[in-house]
């Protein structure tokens, strides 16, 4: 009905509910919070833009996020099995805490430059392949980018290319090293990407992150 304010991703779970499709068993009427789009992506509307809430469609293997979307929210597309592929749209924030937990084929996500926040975990346990911080991007959760292969001994991590735009006055790269500076005149390192077999800390270098060298 119109009145529904919240569906939880399980909450037909282990029935033929349908989501996504020609044969989607599952409808939100027309003037709720809240919408269901062809491919199983569960929007809430808000003044200032869509925020996902869910793929709903757990055999989904690619998505492409909705226009005028603003952020992604927490475990969004959490243990999603088959995912491998998603396309964020131009305008998107923020990616919320755990967003791609545990989506172990999810290789590719692409990072639109409007980018300003990737929560927690976001992206761990994932076989993301690339990341891309742009200009305006300012927070980057713990552990947002510890990937599978990075976790498992004698394996190695997949997240093997990181990009960040020059003019981001937060985070930057230095000889294989994503840094980030965290206030004054502190860094700490978040990430080696394994493109240098040797490499220097930078002096300013105060903290180095949990999992940065994991499997090196």
């Amino acid at each position: 009905p119109s009145t529904l304010s919240k569906l939880s991703r399980n909450a037909f779970e282990y029935t033929d509910v349908v989501y996504a499709g020609p044969h989607a068993s599952c409808t939100i009427a027309s003037g709720a919070t809240m919408h269901l789009d062809a491919h199983g992506g569960l929007y809430r509307k808000h003044e200032e833009g869509n925020e996902l809430m869910y793929l709903m469609d757990a055999d989904a293997t690619s998505y492409v996020v909705e226009k005028k979307t603003r952020s992604i929210g927490p475990f969004a597309f959490a243990h999603l099995p088959l995912l491998e592929e998603v396309e964020l749209p131009q305008g998107l924030e923020s990616i919320g805490d755990g967003a791609f937990r545990s989506c172990t084929r999810l290789r590719r996500v692409s990072i639109p430059e409007s980018l300003r926040s990737i929560g927690e975990e976001a992206f761990y346990d994932t076989a993301i392949e690339e990341i891309y911080l742009p200009t305006a991007f300012e927070s980057l959760g713990e552990r947002a980018l510890v990937c599978a292969g990075a976790r498992r001994e004698n394996e190695t991590p997949s997240l093997q290319q990181v990009r960040v735009n020059p003019n981001c006055a937060r985070f930057f790269l230095t000889g294989g090293l994503l840094c980030e500076r965290v206030g004054g005149d502190d860094v700490r390192v978040v990430l080696y990407d394994g493109t240098h077999e040797s490499v220097r800390v930078p002096l300013e270098v105060n903290e180095i992150c949990a999992y940065a060298f994991a499997n090196a």
